[in-house]
């Protein structure tokens, strides 16, 4: 599980380590350390956790961009419905495109070759 400094609590990576996750989260550094905060220290990997966000805010970061999307989903419902529409006009993209693309290669296929 990867996070940032604002998923950094004793009751977050209990819960973690109880549903057998490995929390690989920044720390904060005036917070209490207690059992479960010294044991997801021991486990955290900075190097890892910048790999695998880097991978993950470039996909949004590019969502962003395309769409000028600056909103942060706060119901689980509006994220699912946000991703099935993108996902949607994706997919309706990529059918036009082809379509375009067969178009394309008809009339060159008929342009090209000679009636005689």
């Amino acid at each position: 599980m990867y996070r940032d400094k604002g998923f950094s609590a004793e009751e977050t990576f209990e819960m973690l380590f109880e549903k057998e996750l490995i929390p690989n989260i920044c720390h904060k550094e005036n917070t209490r350390k207690r059992f479960w905060s010294r044991k997801a220290k021991k486990l955290y990997n900075n190097n890892l956790r910048k790999q695998i966000s880097g991978l993950v805010e470039t996909v949004f970061g590019g969502m962003q961009t395309e769409t000028n999307n600056k909103v942060r989903f706060k119901l689980d419902r509006t994220k699912k419905l946000y991703v099935s529409i993108r996902t949607l006009t994706h997919q309706i993209r990529t059918y036009f495109r082809a379509l375009v693309y067969k178009a394309l290669s008809y009339l060159l296929t008929f342009a090209t070759t000679s009636i005689f």
